[in-house]
């Protein structure tokens, strides 16, 4: 949800949700012709890139802290039984930085819980 004045890494691609919401560098925020193109009253974010780094080794930007695998899992699990999601992006996974593709893996498995598959 970075913009180019709040990212501290400078990654553009932290900023698409902010874009989206038509916050930003507006050579990003009028892709398309148009802005916004999310309602923030639309948007929820949860565990945001905080599923890292024991549970996802994979990725450029760990985060201590996070959520446990069960958390992420059952967080999702709810997300699908609730019926209300209409979209979501898995991010961050840097296959150069994987070990045995497990971030790779525990993205797909992350969307199966949102689809609807359960772990237990």
């Amino acid at each position: 949800m970075n913009t180019p004045d709040t990212t501290p890494p400078g990654n553009i691609h932290g900023m698409s949700l902010a874009a989206s919401l038509g916050q930003g560098d507006e050579r990003l925020t009028r892709i398309g012709g148009f802005s916004p193109k999310i309602r923030p009253e639309h948007t929820v974010l949860l565990g945001v890139r905080d599923l890292d780094p024991v549970e996802a080794p994979g990725t450029g930007t760990p985060v201590k802290g996070g959520l446990s695998y069960r958390e992420a899992h059952l967080v999702l699990e709810l997300l699908h039984e609730s019926g209300i999601v209409t979209s979501a992006e898995l991010v961050e996974v840097n296959p150069s930085l994987d070990t045995g593709q497990k971030t790779a893996q525990l993205d797909v498995d992350l969307l199966a819980s949102l689809l609807g598959e359960q772990i237990l």
